[in-house]
């Protein structure tokens, strides 16, 4: 009986504390499922750069931001766009995102093929080889933008510049995603466009909602661990 019993309380132990792999929605930093992108923390951290994953906008202390998904609202849209043109990059790969540029027609990519650089006026992208960008896109290259991996009229990566910061915008997110990180020159184009050197500063920007915002309710807040026990 005392055996039996604590071979059950090991096993509760077990279940609360679930298991080593982190799990999570799609593009979420704490996730280690394969459309999570942790990898991408640790990557960051490991060439170092200083990573805030708070909920939260991004603010003084942030050199770069970075969207994954935009689930801003129109004032927090307007607060970002402030912040870079006070010196601030942000990187967005939502093409849904209005800081997105244009979708070109017809400029879904297959996600067979890498994307070659193509023509490239993105200085600090300049020598970088192909990327897997997953179902990616090519996005219209504006009146005075910079652009690489694609032509001068539609490419997978467009720069642009606001007041002293700049927005950057990647036809996707796939080519951060744990999954795909390690493919072609995924990681480097990763690291050129969010810690170009050491010490930078960088918020995965995760929007606050509104004072009681949400639909979740209160059983769906309990740990899936504790439910289990």
């Amino acid at each position: 009986m005392i055996a039996a019993a604590i071979a059950a309380a090991a096993v509760v132990v077990a279940l609360v504390s679930g298991p080593p792999r982190r799990e999570g929605p799609p593009l979420d930093p704490r996730s280690d499922t394969p459309l999570g992108t942790s990898a991408l923390v640790a990557l960051l951290e490991r060439f170092g750069a200083e990573v805030e994953l708070s909920v939260g906008l991004p603010d003084r202390a942030d050199d770069v931001a970075l969207v994954l998904q935009d689930r801003l609202d129109e004032e927090q849209t307007g607060a970002v766009v402030e912040w870079v043109r006070r010196g601030g990059t942000l990187v967005v790969t939502d093409p849904g995102s209005s800081l997105s540029p244009m979708v070109r027609a017809g400029g879904l990519l297959p996600d067979t093929e890498p994307v070659e650089p193509g023509r490239c006026t993105i200085d600090a992208l300049d020598g970088i080889g192909d990327v897997d960008g997953g179902a990616a896109v090519r996005y219209e290259v504006p009146a005075g933008a910079d652009a690489c991996y694609g032509d001068a009229e539609a490419a997978y990566v467009v720069t642009q510049s606001f007041g002293a910061g700049e927005v950057v915008a990647v036809g996707g997110a796939a080519f951060v995603t744990n999954d795909k990180l390690d493919e072609h020159d995924n990681a480097v184009l990763a690291l050129a466009l969010l810690a170009p050197e050491p010490g930078t500063a960088v918020r995965f920007v995760d929007p606050p909602l509104p004072v009681g915002g949400g639909d979740k309710a209160l059983t769906d807040l309990v740990p899936d661990g504790v439910k289990r026990a």
